[in-house]
């Protein structure tokens, strides 16, 4: 982005920052701690009437709140616009940006040294809705404030090679931040704006960067225009690449297609400084935003004579402190931590030790061994610390929260949960037994479902994974946290209602390529949250995936999932819905239909085709008047006469037919005798598996196959009873254990011995247990001994 009206940056920097000038331009780096304190001396310097920031001009409403003492940074103006009447694309595609603020932001000083002082203070920027409008369809998250700092790779890469830094950051730090005490304002913002100056002049090529941030300065010129009318002296605070086009001939407010204002929501939120932080990926922060918290705190205590080398000793104390907890460390390591900062920066050609000599520094005192390949526990810590895990808050005022955060606290008010605090607080849900229990569950099953963070179920029936079923009671563990409230304004572009946002999310989750088992768990967490009516909309839809679903085990997972479904409604109503009885038919007729695909499954699925197969019979059983037990009984008997049909599900649709009554006791038993003794052994192990899957009382009835399987297994050479033996104590598994002590009896009688012999069981004399417990004394003491445990 090249063009300019200015032949080199010293020119541009005197017609910008002219303190005689109506107006004058204060270039920054956000988020920078040394432009908020030289801004601040400006600003007392020039005393203007008005301050013009860089920031969405529709977010106007929002600067008393950010002006508040009771909003602690960090914090957000969250904006999110709905483009449900297809302005933007045919996508009607919901969008998000944030615009962050730190304490020592440059947009933040400016706010609150304006309120301070009676200093009118506005946003200037083109707002997001109208950017997506006006320059075409942008990603979802925005990293606003951006003004291609990171994306003038060039530039950035160049210069920090040629002063001897490993990047950008670095360089900004090194030339900028530590000196910015020793420096006059006039001589800072100089060098601030040159650098913006000839960022702009190796600017990149694209041409939709170019026209985004070209309507964006001309629209803050306009406005400026306007300001200029009102008032007579003008402070314009912006990003220094965009510095030379403030300052285009440009003065009227660029022609922009209209966007659906009523589409739009800005609200202000807590923010983290994880998420300020430069390394989580927003494009316009610096590294380490808490190490720059304290140096900021620092930078504004005149008894404070080095504010970065005594934040850096701060951290090396705190990062020793905790190393101790893991290993040795001295207060002579710390000395030469301090030390070895301080020598770097000499070394470097730098007035003070940085958050890179910091880094360097604890990594070769702390680090003890090979850095490659041990843990750097050391490290993660210090990384923590100076990136900070905390979050600010918001100063409240209803016309600022969104309504599904009112929501929310209004709700947990309703169900007893408590806000004011950040303690755990646990609680026990029945949920068939009470409605209100039941309601309250559903608000928290919601609240999971939006991974807020608020909630998570610690027992209760499982109902997605088909675990616990037998439970009735749920156990929840709530914690309430900002990060919570955050969470819920993040989501509200999709409802002002959780409920809303919640079926909105799971609407989206409706994919034309999901499968009957995505479905399923999808439609169990629906009910979960209360929310049924998403069936009338939905009904086509689930009605195709179930139709065009061609995997046997997908549509089994499916079924399985609306019986657990029919299990809870009964529970709850004491019946079936409509809507559940029709998909459970359809979708078994639809199993039964692909079994004659299955009948050759490889062997890795053969189990699971298996399982499903039994599941098809035991809902023929408990569902009799949806799902037909003749039809499948029907399929079961062409894949049971086909050659191809593998031995496990041979073995199940044989038994399966015998429980149904299809094959009578005596012919049962001759099929399995004959198989027993023309088939292999890998076979003969695998047939088992499926016939005792659904019809193992034979063994019972019939005394010959318990010693027909006998006479196959004494035939058998070692290696290939090893072989067999796996898939042998598998079958053996479908048995209940006073099956198994059963068969373990008519076993001994066959053999004319005890049946204690099969137990499993050994008894040891108190001499041999003496003799192992020493063993593994000594064991034990030569692992630590090598350092093996």
């Amino acid at each position: 982005m090249k063009n300019s009206i200015f032949n080199d940056s010293e020119s541009l920097f005197k017609a910008s920052f002219d303190m005689q000038s109506d107006v004058i331009y204060y270039p920054v780096r956000h988020h920078s701690p040394a432009c908020s304190y030289h801004l601040i001396s400006v600003i007392e310097d020039y005393r203007p009437e008005v301050i013009l920031i860089e920031g969405a001009a529709d977010a106007d409403f929002l600067i008393p709140y950010l002006a508040d003492e009771k909003t602690v940074p960090p914090v957000c103006i969250y904006y999110s616009y709905d483009d449900k009447k297809g302005i933007i694309d045919d996508s009607h595609e919901k969008y998000r940006a944030y615009y962050p603020f730190l304490e020592y932001s440059p947009e933040m000083t400016a706010i609150r040294v304006a309120e301070n002082n009676g200093i009118d203070v506005h946003f200037i920027d083109m707002p997001y809705a109208d950017m997506l409008v006006n320059t075409g369809k942008n990603k979802l998250q925005l990293d606003f404030g951006k003004d291609d700092y990171e994306n003038e790779i060039f530039y950035t890469e160049k210069v920090a090679y040629e002063n001897n830094c490993r990047n950008f950051s670095e360089f900004w730090e090194s030339r900028f931040e530590i000196p910015a005490a020793d420096k006059t304002a006039y001589e800072f913002v100089r060098g601030v704006t040159a650098l913006g100056y000839y960022m702009r002049q190796c600017g990149h090529n694209d041409e939709s960067e170019h026209i985004k941030n070209a309507q964006r300065e001309k629209y803050m010129s306009g406005n400026i225009a306007e300001y200029r009318k009102k008032y007579s002296k003008i402070l314009v605070v912006a990003g220094a690449y965009h510095i030379a086009g403030l300052l285009s001939p440009e003065t009227k407010l660029p022609r922009l297609k209209k966007c659906d204002s009523s589409a739009k929501a800005l609200y202000l939120m807590p923010y983290s400084f994880l998420e300020t932080d430069s390394k989580s990926g927003y494009g316009a922060g610096i590294p380490f935003p808490s190490f720059y918290q304290k140096i900021w705190k620092r930078l504004s205590d005149k008894n404070i004579e080095n504010p970065y080398e005594e934040t850096v000793l701060e951290y090396i104390i705190k990062t020793a402190r905790y190393t101790r907890t893991k290993q040795p460390v001295s207060v002579p390591d710390e000395i030469n931590a301090m030390t070895m900062a301080k020598s770097l920066a000499n070394l470097r050609d730098k007035s003070s030790a940085g958050v890179y000599e910091l880094t360097d520094a604890v990594r070769s005192t702390f680090v003890k061994g090979d850095i490659n390949i041990s843990s750097s526990f050391e490290l993660d810590f210090l990384y923590r610390q100076l990136t900070g895990m905390g979050m600010g808050s918001v100063a409240a005022d209803e016309s600022i929260i969104p309504p599904v955060v009112e929501e929310f606290h209004m709700l947990c008010k309703k169900y007893r949960i408590k806000t004011n605090s950040i303690a755990y607080q646990d609680m026990t849900l029945e949920t068939v037994k009470k409605p209100s229990h039941y309601e309250k569950s559903c608000f928290l099953h919601r609240m999971e479902f939006l991974n807020t963070g608020f909630c998570k179920m610690l027992s209760g029936a499982d109902y997605v994974n088909n675990k616990d079923r037998n439970l009735i009671r749920e156990q929840w563990r709530c914690r309430y946290s900002t990060g919570v409230e955050t969470a819920l304004t993040d989501l509200s572009v999709f409802g002002a209602s959780i409920s809303q946002i919640c079926i909105s999310l799971a609407e989206k989750q409706f994919s034309s390529n999901m499968t009957s088992s995505e479905l399923g768990k999808l439609m169990i967490h629906i009910h979960v949250m209360g929310m049924n009516s998403i069936y009338d909309k939905k009904n086509d839809f689930i009605r195709s995936v179930i139709l065009s679903d061609n995997n046997f085990t997908s549509v089994c997972d499916f079924i399985l999932k609306l019986r657990n479904l029919a299990v809870m409604q009964k529970l709850r109503n004491g019946n079936i819905a409509d809507f559940i009885s029709e998909y459970i038919n359809l979708s078994f007729e639809r199993a039964v239909l692909l079994l004659d695909k299955i009948k050759n499954a490889d062997d890795d699925i053969q189990d699971e085709v298996c399982k499903g197969i039994k599941m098809l019979y035991s809902m023929s059983l408990e569902y009799d008047k949806l799902c037909s037990c003749g039809m499948l009984c029907d399929e079961l008997e062409k894949i049971a006469e086909s050659p191809e049909c593998k031995p496990q599900i041979y073995g199940l649709a044989e038994a399966v037919l015998f429980k149904a009554g299809r094959i009578g006791t005596e012919g049962y038993g001759i099929i399995i005798n004959s198989y027993l003794e023309t088939a292999e052994n890998d076979e003969t192990a695998l047939f088992l598996c499926g016939m005792f899957m659904a019809g193992r009382d034979i063994i019972f009835t019939d005394s010959k196959l318990l010693g027909q399987i006998d006479r196959i297994v004494s035939s058998m050479n070692h290696d290939e009873f090893m072989a067999m033996l796996p898939q042998m104590r598998y079958a053996f598994t479908n048995f209940i254990p006073a099956e198994t002590e059963r068969i373990s009896k008519m076993i001994a009688e066959r053999y004319n011995t005890s049946s204690d012999e099969f137990s499993g069981s050994y008894k040891y004399s108190i001499e041999e247990t003496a003799a192992a417990l020493n063993a593994d004394r000594k064991a034990a003491d030569n692992l630590k001994k090598w350092r093996l445990y």
